[in-house]
């Protein structure tokens, strides 16, 4: 198993992070409560923004495990703000998605 994990370090080390693309839009830790709605298929799913920037959020559904949907196109409702987008990234904390268009500076949390 050890083999394994140092060949994983070797491969990583290959290809260094590009920094340059990181992000660049300041995330504010939340817990509000949202609707996102999969455009695919039309379903809606009730839960919390546990951060949100600009031109993206992390959502958390109440589902104990996320099923991998990036690529998915949707469509996410705070209150009378919303925002439509893609979720680009599933994590063990949400999915994390990325605006289409940026959101006004006041209609992100500070």
């Amino acid at each position: 198993m050890m083999a394994i994990h140092s060949a994983m370090a070797v491969v990583r080390g290959m290809f260094p992070r590009n920094y340059s693309a990181a992000r660049a839009q300041i995330r504010h830790e939340c817990r509000l409560d949202a609707e996102l709605i999969l455009l695919d298929s039309d379903i809606s799913l009730k839960g919390k923004i546990l951060d949100i920037s600009t031109r993206g959020a992390l959502f958390r559904p109440p589902q104990i495990y996320l099923l991998s949907r990036s690529g998915t196109l949707v469509r996410l409702a705070v209150g009378d703000v919303i925002a439509e987008g893609a979720i680009v990234n599933t994590t063990a904390r949400g999915y994390g998605i990325q605006f289409k268009s940026e959101l006004p500076i006041g209609a992100v949390p500070s």
